[in-house]
């Protein structure tokens, strides 16, 4: 990306992410580790287009670890955001044997010349976390437009307790652009908050699914806007770069104070996680990475056993988490996937 995720050097977030990637091997090429035995016979391909959001640490330790439990070859490709290194990783990924391309794409639509090479090649190719629009195996991810819909009903809740009524203004922080989810989180959002006319989204911004950049264009937004609500992050990377830039701005007041700005982020990450632990955030719309990346394996094994004839698709479901739930029996069944990144 070419920005050091303010995250990142607060340690929480760089850690796991950092611990995932090392413990799969070392850096070679464009980005493409290898951790298993080369005689294995079967070789699993992951081809994502970054490693900094913290959603991926959880990502790659439930494929990882099923990858070990299963003895299959296991290989990263880190595209760091570029839609043309991403094509590249995923035809190095198949000429290094992968029998199976695992893609979480830079863009749904330009992966389409890659997804075709796999499927030429007789390699199936599934999505994880996001959509590719070409035809895949099979897609492991979040409804992301019920995603944005659940966000934006938890701001619509919170400006009626606040005013009587829904209204107010909004910041909306998007993700990246072109990416699927980034285009269904918004709509999912912008679609509940359109049916109240005095509840008004004063800005939008792209903030990068990154903690930096979502803390830079923020920081431009405050100054502008005297009065905000309440902010959506696309992601709890992005809200944690919100709320950084709303303390760095003066404007900062705990959760439950008069003049607190109501933030939501999605993914249930460590960022989401530790800010409503600490009275920062509010809530987020959390998903299962670690959960998704073993499940997607392990239909893999049963494929490959006979004990399954198709990997199936999988829709996972979401849980809004606030300081009022964060511990309660149904959030612990549902389970924290931030608290479990090792």
């Amino acid at each position: 990306m070419g920005l050091v995720n303010m995250y990142n050097r607060r340690r929480v977030l760089a850690m796991p992410v950092g611990a995932a990637i090392l413990a799969a091997g070392m850096l070679v090429g464009s980005g493409i580790v290898a951790n298993a035995d080369d005689a294995k016979p079967i070789t699993i391909g992951y081809s994502t287009y970054t490693v900094e959001n913290p959603a991926f640490a959880g990502i790659i330790q439930g494929m990882k670890s099923q990858a070990e439990k299963f003895g299959y070859k296991f290989l990263i490709a880190n595209s760091n955001n570029s839609a043309s290194q991403q094509i590249a990783d995923i035809e190095s990924l198949i000429s290094q044997g992968a029998n199976y391309v695992i893609v979480t794409p830079a863009d749904g639509a330009a992966v389409t010349p890659a997804v075709k090479h796999a499927d030429d090649a007789g390699v199936p190719v599934i999505a994880i976390a996001d959509h590719v629009v070409a035809p895949v195996t099979a897609t492991y991810s979040m409804d992301h437009v019920e995603g944005g819909k659940l966000a934006g009903e938890e701001v619509v809740k919170y400006l009626t307790k606040k005013y009587g009524s829904p209204k107010g203004n909004v910041v909306n922080i998007q993700g990246i652009a072109g990416i699927v989810a980034t285009a269904q989180r918004d709509q999912g959002f912008v679609d509940v908050l359109s049916k109240y006319p005095d509840i008004k989204i004063v800005a939008s911004a792209d903030g990068g699914f990154n903690t930096d950049k979502a803390n830079e264009v923020m920081t431009a937004i405050l100054q502008a806007q005297p009065e905000i609500d309440a902010v959506y992050g696309a992601n709890d990377a992005e809200t944690y770069g919100v709320i950084t830039a709303i303390k760095a701005a003066g404007r900062f007041q705990p959760v439950g104070q008069p003049d607190h700005i109501y933030t939501i982020g999605i993914d249930g990450s460590a960022p989401g996680i530790n800010g409503i632990r600490n009275g920062s955030q509010d809530a987020t719309v959390s998903q299962q990475f670690i959960k998704m990346g073993i499940m997607m394996m392990d239909n893999i094994h049963a494929k490959e056993t006979g004990a399954a004839k198709d990997i199936p698709s999988v829709v996972w479901p979401l849980m809004v988490i606030t300081a009022d739930n964060i511990n309660s029996d149904e959030v612990k069944t549902y389970g924290i996937w931030a608290d479990d990144v090792k």
